[in-house]
């Protein structure tokens, strides 16, 4: 990959998902390649007056997908998204929603030592918005936004078959998480992987994703075994993680208009009301928008133009 051979840099993010324009790429360029250096925090846009907008991904804690929220909020509104060490393939991840949560709190207070602070999340990066929320709440401080995108509030109970699943199971579905994030085929099913060694799994994924332009051709498998420990730590965390309720803030949920059995694997089992159970969780009442596209396509042009104006109307509202 020309890239890696010019900057001594692997783009683990950058090269995955909805291909990433040169300015994408820009972005991640910049960020240090010190390891001692390396921030969970990833500059999206960093100008502006505002107080920065700090926003959680989903599983697997890529951010690049953030990058078109962020140019629609505008040039004055500072957007920062997080990212989990364990994408490195060596560090381990994280075991649970408040590990992660109290990682990235001491990142963003590296950069914003007090609030109010603006939060938000998509998916998995919901729980760990509200958790974070949460624990600022705990330390004094004060969340003046709390932008959760397309998730209900609790966990159905048909998710935790997963719990049961032997290691090529998990696998699959993370090779199906990577295919719903990409729109890619890679053509990745139980009955290929189950002969393979873990090892051999993980070499037929990596050159799955080189076929389809999600990796450089000569990525280390290292970077592929981060992406897949860090989904299926992501996954596991989701699952056994129970909100607090009580919550004495302002919570904003953008739900989408289109949503399919296969984006949250749960459409009966989430709550009927308007607010998908945020609710009762909440003390004040809960702002819901509901915004065009699905579960990935949210975020995405033509879609992302809706939701990104309503978050940068109530941005402007308390900022």
């Amino acid at each position: 990959c020309q890239i890696v051979s010019q900057f001594g840099k692997n783009l683990s993010l950058a090269a995955l998902f909805q291909g990433a324009t040169v300015e994408q790429l820009a972005i991640l360029l910049r960020q240090k390649t010190d390891t001692h250096s390396w921030s969970p925090l990833v500059a999206i846009q960093p100008q502006g007056n505002h107080p920065p907008f700090f926003c959680m991904p989903g599983s697997g804690g890529n951010v690049v997908y953030f990058h078109q929220l962020a140019r629609h909020l505008g040039n004055d509104q500072p957007f920062y998204a997080l990212q989990p060490p364990s994408l490195d393939g060596i560090s381990e991840p994280f075991g649970s929603v408040e590990e992660v949560a109290a990682y990235y709190l001491q990142a963003i207070q590296t950069l914003q030592p007090s609030g109010p602070y603006f939060l938000g999340g998509h998916s998995f990066g919901v729980l760990v918005a509200f958790e974070m929320a949460q624990q600022l709440l705990q330390q004094g401080e004060r969340v003046a936004i709390l932008a959760l995108f397309d998730l209900p509030a609790r966990v159905p109970g048909s998710i935790l078959k997963q719990l049961d699943w032997d290691d090529t199971r998990w696998f699959t579905n993370i090779a199906h998480i990577l295919e719903m994030l990409s729109g890619k085929n890679l053509d990745i099913s139980y009955e290929i992987l189950k002969p393979l060694t873990p090892e051999a799994q993980l070499n037929y994924l990596k050159q799955q994703m080189e076929t389809v332009n999600l990796l450089p051709y000569n990525s280390g498998i290292e970077r592929v075994r981060g992406i897949v420990q860090t989904i299926k730590a992501d996954e596991l965390a989701f699952m056994s993680y129970l909100p607090q309720g009580g919550y004495p803030g302002p919570i904003t949920l953008f739900r989408t208009s289109e949503v399919y059995r296969d984006d949250l694997g749960m459409l009966d089992e989430i709550p009927s009301d308007a607010t998908w159970g945020w609710n009762q969780l909440s003390t004040q009442s809960v702002e819901v928008h509901v915004v065009p596209g699905n579960h990935t396509t949210m975020l995405s042009e033509p879609h992302i133009m809706v939701l990104a104006e309503k978050l940068k109307f109530g941005l402007a509202s308390v900022g």
